[in-house]
């Protein structure tokens, strides 16, 4: 789903939007949502870690970002704290799982990694599988 990101001429294709309550759309299409509390990001460049998290947050309902590296097991998440602060915590490998208390359930990193080839060269999808 399409995703508003706090600019008005700025849109973006999260891997994974989550919304608690109602959905809210910037508009009668219903196409392009403004009211994410979660987001996952597997990283393709430099612009999703960096620019396209800058215009994330100006999101208010925004309380999570989960970018997910595609090269190797290693997941990130970025929680909003009090003000525009945010609390980063990491996840390597396969074990545990990176949003225990996000959304009531748990995500564990072994599913999230379980078609990619890990081996790969880094920086390239994997010809078996991709992050689910």
């Amino acid at each position: 789903m399409r995703v508003a990101t706090g600019r008005d001429d700025l849109y973006a294709y999260p891997g994974i939007v989550v919304v608690c309550g109602e959905p809210m759309f910037h508009d009668t299409h219903h196409d392009t949502l403004t009211n994410p509390v979660i987001l996952v990001e597997v990283l393709s460049e430099a612009y999703d870690r960096g620019a396209k998290f800058e215009q994330y947050r100006g999101l208010e309902p925004l309380r999570k970002y989960v970018p997910v590296a595609q090269d190797r097991a290693h997941i990130e998440q970025y929680l909003r704290q009090d003000g525009d602060r945010r609390l980063l915590t990491e996840v390597s490998g396969t074990e545990g799982s990176p949003m225990p208390d996000a959304i009531g359930c748990e995500l564990p990193v072994a599913d999230i990694y379980d078609k990619v080839d890990l081996r790969s060269a880094p920086g390239r999808w994997p010809e078996a599988g991709h992050v689910q």
